[in-house]
């Protein structure tokens, strides 16, 4: 069975993703439980030890679930509406997080930090409001989770310029070129930095859009690749080693994509909770800043068994507002991007392609 009969036995929407969405943003909150309790020194200590591709590994898995599900949206509509898809599933949502994250804090607005708070919206990162958690174990952070948006970000306009440049059309391209990039990025990190990776956040940055390409170039190469539990198998084992090999980290985009996109093929029953929701996004963004204000409040409370449960049950209270009251209507605005792409092509020179 390839990957592509597998979409097809499960109708194209196999369950096993929603499922890894949700297990990925909760093993997110473990993790931060520890940082936010304990300081980044217990997390630099465990991202030196061999148990570090238990942490390392959540992140990257991230970035190729996107590839694989976006490389299927690309597919099927136009560049232009596209992006607009890419758009309203991301930026509504992180809107709404970062102004309640600024405004509930405290009176900020005549602080010039707040203003710089808010380009989060459109992805250029700011971690601090002014006066905030300055006595926490991570001190002046408030959304410490969000270094991955401008990567993501980065993920979604390579993807956009490749389908602009119609490589995406050409699978044995788009493949060669993420494999060459692959090894650029292995070479320079081995011989420029000499293995010295940036690993602050468990995992080196560029490595997620290779993990993205990665799963982008599998499922155009969906129809020639077999979906086996025991490749699984392999490619998990090779990643494990490549996150304890120097600068492995930029090789491990094609194993780990390949084990995430297995894993998402896999079609077990939804639960009621689940069913017709994907809570994960709000879990994931809202998380952060709900720590660092329970350690801040609650001093004696700094311990990764307490902040845990605290931050997932009060962050699922927060997806579930964010699903339900954001993102779900948010995109049911896609239906007008048509429409709005037919206004911009009348009115410019340039039509829009398919990809």
């Amino acid at each position: 069975m390839t990957i592509d009969d597998r979409m097809t036995a499960t109708g194209g929407r196999a369950t096993g993703f929603d499922y890894l969405r949700i297990i990925l943003a909760t093993a997110v909150v473990f993790w931060h439980s520890f940082t936010t309790s304990y300081g980044n020194g217990l997390a630099y200590g465990f991202l030196s030890s061999p148990y570090r591709p238990i942490v390392a590994v959540i992140v990257p898995m991230f970035f190729a679930l996107s590839g694989f599900l976006v490389a299927g949206s690309l597919f099927r509509n136009s560049v232009s509406t596209f992006v607009g898809l890419r758009a309203i599933r991301i930026v509504p949502a992180l809107a709404v997080e970062t102004l309640l994250s600024a405004i509930i804090l405290g009176p900020l607005l005549t602080n010039p930090l707040f203003f710089k708070y808010l380009c989060n919206i459109v992805g250029w990162i700011h971690y601090r409001l002014p006066g905030m958690f300055l006595t926490n174990p991570i001190a002046d952070r408030v959304n410490g989770q969000l270094w991955t948006v401008p990567w993501e970000l980065w993920c979604y306009a390579a993807l956009t310029g490749a389908a602009l440049l119609r490589v995406v059309r050409v699978r044995a391209l788009f493949l060669a070129a993420t494999a060459l990039g692959t090894i650029i990025l292995f070479a320079f990190e081995v011989f420029i930095h000499h293995g010295h990776m940036d690993q602050e956040n468990g995992v080196a940055p560029p490595a997620l859009l290779m993990a993205f390409l990665s799963a982008v170039s599998i499922y155009l190469y969906r129809d020639r690749l077999p979906w086996s539990g025991r490749l699984c198998l392999v490619s998990t084992a090779v990643m494990i080693a490549l996150f304890l090999l120097p600068g492995g980290d930029y090789l491990l985009g094609f194993p780990a994509a390949y084990t995430t996109i297995y894993l998402g093929l896999l079609n077990p029953q939804k639960v009621g909770v689940l069913k017709g929701a994907d809570y994960s996004y709000g879990l994931y963004i809202y998380h952060y800043v709900i720590q660092q204000a329970f350690v801040f409040l609650v001093p004696s409370g700094r311990h990764w068994y307490i902040v845990f449960p605290v931050a997932f049950v009060l962050g699922s209270v927060f997806a579930g507002f964010s699903w339900h009251l954001i993102e779900k209507p948010a995109l049911r605005s896609r239906k007008y991007l048509p429409k709005i792409e037919q206004v911009i092509a009348a009115l410019s020179p340039w039509k829009p392609k398919a990809a």
